[in-house]
C-alpha cells in the first residue's frame, strides 16, 4: 500500500523512530512495522489518528499527488475552492477536470459529489470557526434551523453564518437569517436582498497553529 510508504517517509522526514511513533497511535512496533510495509490494512479513524501525531492531514499520507489519489473505500475528494469558483460552482462542477484545483480534502462522510471546501477567511464566526478552518459544504443539502451555511449576498460576497428561519411570507417563501456568531458583523435577511445559499456545511476542519 502506498500509505505505508508514505507513513514511513513522513516519520523519517520527522526524525521519529518506529517506538516513538507505535507509543504516539497507541500500537506497538510490529503492527507499525506491518502498516508501513503495506501488510496491513487501515481503517479511516487509524489514518486520522497516525496524520495526527505526524503532524499533517490524512490526505498527506494517502498519495503524493492529491489530484490523483487512489483511495480506499468510503473516502472521497472535495476540492478546495477560491471565491470566484465558489460562485461560479454550479457551472464549474461539470467540467471539474478543467477547473484549475490546487488542493483537495478528502472525507468518509457521506456526501453528494457536487460538494465543496471552503477556508474561513474572516472573524464572523469566531470563536467556534477560525481563519485558516476548512467547512466542507454540500449544495444539495436543504438548510435547517441551526445549520451553518455558505451563502452568496445581494454584494455579491460570500457569507458564511447560521441559518435561522423567520417563517413563510404571503407568497409562500421561507424566510430566514443569517446570522455570526461574532456579534461585531452583520446579520443577513433574506426579505431585505437577494441571498443565495451555496452549500451545507457538514464537516468542519480545525488546524493547530503553534
Amino acid at each position: 500500500m502506498e500509505i505505508g510508504k508514505n507513513i514511513r517517509t513522513r516519520r523519517k522526514k520527522l526524525k521519529m523512530t518506529l517506538e516513538q511513533l507505535a507509543l504516539e497511535i497507541g500500537s506497538d512496533t510490529g503492527n507499525l512495522s506491518r502498516i508501513e510495509r503495506g501488510q496491513q490494512s487501515l481503517t479511516t479513524d487509524k489514518i486520522a489518528v497516525i496524520a495526527k501525531a505526524l503532524n499533517c492531514l490524512p490526505v498527506d499520507l494517502l498519495a503524493e499527488d492529491k489530484s490523483q489519489i487512489q483511495l480506499p473505500p468510503g473516502y472521497i475528494r472535495v476540492p478546495v475552492l477560491d471565491s470566484d469558483q465558489i460562485k461560479n460552482w454550479r457551472k464549474l462542477r461539470n467540467h471539474i477536470s478543467h477547473v484549475d484545483i490546487s488542493e483537495w480534502l478528502v472525507t468518509d462522510a457521506e456526501i453528494s459529489s457536487e460538494s465543496f471546501s471552503f477556508e474561513i477567511k474572516d472573524l464572523s464566526m469566531f470563536p467556534d470557526f477560525k481563519i485558516g478552518d476548512r467547512i466542507i459544504l454540500d449544495p444539495t443539502l436543504v438548510a435547517d434551523a441551526g445549520d451553518f451555511v455558505l451563502a452568496i449576498s445581494a454584494m455579491e460576497s460570500l457569507i458564511f453564518r447560521k441559518y435561522r428561519a423567520r417563517g413563510i411570507d404571503k407568497n409562500g417563501i421561507v424566510l430566514f437569517e443569517l446570522f455570526p456568531i461574532n456579534e461585531d458583523y452583520e446579520i443577513f435577511y433574506s426579505n431585505s436582498g437577494a441571498i443565495q445559499i451555496l452549500g451545507v456545511m457538514v464537516e468542519h476542519r480545525k488546524y493547530h497553529r503553534r
